[in-house]
């Protein structure tokens, strides 16, 4: 993770995040306090990395969930993802949300957890765990709707909320850049 200028969606600046192989994980993070029973789904904003590498996967056949409602993707790239979390003094948990497969390196995007997939009707949210868990329906094992997760852990409080991108073995070499991250309601322009 670093500061670029190289390309912003506001100001001069953004975070550029790079995994270059698929255990590789980049993340920019913004501490923030509260209850996860009330927390509001962030969104941001990304653009694919003229460095990313196109997979040779079958993003969609693989995880369909990662395709938006009425798009088809074969080979393509990942989005970065958000990631929460969480602690109630004892335990930490991480809930991430879905990226999206993109079939061409993508100009600046928003990641909304209003977005329908191929699968469901919304974002889908897993914790550290994945597989813990039954599916929402409709859904495949692990994920839920983030509603789920904040009444499943809705003791815990927001340590920490952050953007990720990487530790996909489905992919090469992943790039993009990151800007105006909103969480409840107040954007952080990560570039500044």
């Amino acid at each position: 993770m670093f500061w670029s200028t190289e390309e912003a969606y506001s100001g001069i600046y953004s975070v550029k995040l790079t995994a270059s192989t698929f255990n590789d994980y980049a993340k920019v993070k913004i501490p923030i306090s509260g209850e996860f029973s009330s927390f509001v789904a962030p969104s941001f904003y990304y653009k694919i990395s003229d460095y990313a590498i196109l997979t040779t996967e079958d993003i969609g056949g693989i995880w369909p969930i990662y395709v938006r409602a009425g798009e088809t993707v074969a080979s393509g790239y990942l989005s970065p993802f958000p990631v929460i979390h969480i602690f109630d003094g004892s335990e930490e948990h991480w809930i991430i949300g879905q990226p999206w497969a993109e079939s061409t390196p993508v100009d600046w995007t928003l990641w909304d957890n209003t977005q329908a997939s191929t699968v469901y009707s919304e974002a889908l949210w897993h914790d550290e765990g994945v597989f813990d868990y039954p599916p929402t329906e409709g859904g495949q094992v692990g994920w839920g709707t983030l509603s789920y997760w904040t009444d499943h852990y809705s003791t815990y409080d927001v340590v920490d909320v952050g953007i990720g991108l990487g530790s996909f073995a489905v992919t090469g070499r992943q790039s993009a850049y990151v800007d105006d991250l909103t969480i409840n309601g107040f954007t952080y322009n990560l570039g500044y």
